[in-house]
């Protein structure tokens, strides 16, 4: 009797975890309509009569004042201006901003930024994405880089991270040949170790590799 009711409370309990999941599956979406396009990474959408903004996840459009903002936003706004879509998320920023995938006409609205060279991909977060969304966001990076669409023409794109901070990127500068052993690397995934991690951020100026601005490269290597 007693392992009958062992079994019969351990089914319980798996039971009820699977409904709590389940809820929080539903929670973690909603649908509205985009009714502002702020920049080619935010979004404000109506939803139960509530204005939520949203912060595309994944990815990290040209500032409003940088190159290529204003086509970023444009481009996003072409996609999703006026629509009803789907927002996919699991969390919020300092500001308060929803952080998540935009979902339009059966496309992912971030990814598609990504692809025509309107955004980065956010390597940085990457761990609030899957590993599917992983390889997705780096190839259409790669690819769009490759085939110098967007603002990939530009012969010396600057990463907004570095617009933000008032810096550009070591690259820009071609009037200064780059420090030796700066071979162009400009990826955590790219880097062997910390040591070369600490290198590329100190010695190339390669600041986004320290994404929350501690001091310290991709913390994944260095911890």
């Amino acid at each position: 009797m007693a392992t009958d009711r062992v079994t019969f409370f351990r089914a319980c309990a798996l039971v009820f975890i699977l409904s709590v999941k389940a809820v929080a599956a539903i929670a973690d979406s909603f649908e509205g309509r985009v009714v502002k396009v702020s920049d080619g990474d935010t979004i404000t959408v109506l939803t139960q009569g509530e204005r939520r903004k949203v912060r595309l996840g994944g990815i990290d459009a040209p500032e409003k004042d940088q190159p290529f903002g204003r086509k970023s936003r444009e481009y996003l706004a072409s996609m999703v201006a006026g629509k009803n879509v789907i927002i996919q998320f699991d969390k919020t920023d300092r500001y308060g901003r929803i952080i998540g995938k935009i979902l339009v006409d059966n496309r992912d609205a971030n990814l598609e930024q990504v692809k025509a060279g309107m955004a980065h991909w956010y390597e940085f977060y990457k761990a609030d994405q899957s590993k599917t969304d992983q390889r997705a966001y780096r190839d259409a990076e790669h690819q769009a880089r490759s085939a110098s669409i967007g603002l990939w023409s530009d012969p010396h794109p600057i990463d907004p991270y570095d617009w933000r901070r008032g810096k550009r990127n070591a690259s820009e500068n071609t009037s200064t040949p780059a420090p030796e052993g700066c071979d162009g690397k400009t990826y955590c995934s790219e880097m062997a170790s910390c040591a070369e991690a600490t290198f590329y951020l100190e010695h190339c100026g390669m600041t986004r590799l320290d994404g929350d601005g501690d001091g310290t490269p991709c913390e994944k290597l260095c911890r």
